[in-house]
């Protein structure tokens, strides 16, 4: 239950969320009501469904229902996104990225009977995977980010609806060694939040991120050059939503989202969760805020602006950088209904 999570000040530890396994971390928390139809899309690229009231409820120490007693997974797969159906028959399109840069939008009356067994949601090259998807009404706009801070923001109709068991085609094209963390349907003014690996954050409006065709190298989120990489970012409302991280050690801290600075795309964050060494965030969530007492203090002496803007040399470096990288490419990656 989302109320067993308590919102912090930001910058605090965040307290023990589950009980976890050797080797085993939460990658994602998803806020629903109990007759919520949901979609659920895997790595593998599959899509099935359920009601959330099949789902049994535990409490926040307890470890939880294993995912293969709800859905029937094959070995190695596991879920990468969940998405709320209000009706499969309106006219509303499934966007998703995958790992390696490749998106598709199709039209979500393809997907309103799924089997059991689920269906194929996109066909996926080796070594790729499913990462994030979203829902979207036909008016939106696409931003894409990279665990290396690389973003892209472009128009949903550049993408022509194809069908169920294609491919794709380029969402951005990513530098060696990068790849796709995360994607969200956004319009001008959106707020895009951002967080670290390391638990800085910072809020950023959407319309700082320049409108570009699909397929380009696009323009720098976040500086990752002194090893700091970009572990999630989410669209949030300023006035009503709550913040959740989770790191790698299964620690939970929840916040109001108001309580994070505002910055440009060059600046570094504040701090909104104290780590443990060796620890990291995996895992950003939102979700309405809840009327609740605030828990713990701001750690005193904090330097709360200590990396929240680059030295004069560095953001003409990245603004430099933002120049250069942001021209569009030609499409490598095309499904068989792109080619027709």
């Amino acid at each position: 239950a989302m109320d067993e999570y308590r919102a912090q000040r930001r910058g605090g530890r965040g307290i023990s969320g589950i009980a976890r396994k050797e080797e085993d971390f939460v990658e994602e928390m998803f806020a629903c009501n109990s007759h919520d139809h949901l979609m659920f899309m895997t790595n593998l690229g599959r899509v099935y469904d359920a009601k959330c009231y099949t789902i049994p409820e535990g409490s926040r120490q307890s470890r939880g229902t294993n995912v293969v007693n709800l859905l029937p997974l094959v070995p190695g797969e596991k879920v990468s996104s969940i998405l709320k159906v209000v009706d499969p028959e309106d006219d509303e399109f499934l966007i998703m990225v995958t790992k390696k840069g490749i998106i598709k939008r199709t039209a979500i009356k393809n997907y309103a009977h799924i089997r059991k067994t689920g269906i194929i949601g996109i066909v996926l090259s080796e070594d790729d995977e499913l990462v994030s998807a979203a829902i979207t009404d036909g008016t939106r706009q696409i931003i894409v980010g990279t665990w290396g801070g690389m973003s892209i923001r472009f128009d949903e109709n550049d993408l022509r609806p194809i069908g169920r068991t294609s491919m794709g085609v380029r969402a951005i094209k990513l530098r060696e060694g990068d790849e796709v963390i995360g994607m969200a349907a956004v319009d001008e003014s959106s707020i895009l939040l951002t967080v670290s690996e390391e638990g800085k954050g910072r809020l950023t409006p959407v319309r700082d991120y320049t409108l570009q065709q699909r397929g380009g190298q696009g323009i720098r989120n976040y500086d990752c050059r002194k090893g700091n990489h970009v572990a999630g970012f989410k669209v949030v409302d300023t006035e009503r939503d709550d913040a959740i991280m989770i790191s790698q050690n299964g620690t939970v801290i929840r916040m109001n989202v108001s309580d994070i600075a505002f910055q440009s795309r060059y600046g570094m964050g504040v701090n909104v969760m104290r780590l443990d060494e060796g620890d990291k965030v995996v895992t950003l969530a939102a979700t309405l805020r809840e009327d609740i007492e605030i828990e713990s203090e701001q750690p005193a002496g904090e330097a709360e602006n200590a990396y929240a803007t680059p030295s004069d040399d560095e953001l003409q470096s990245l603004m430099h950088e933002d120049m250069v990288s942001g021209e569009d490419q030609e499409d490598e990656h095309y499904s068989e209904d792109e080619e027709e």
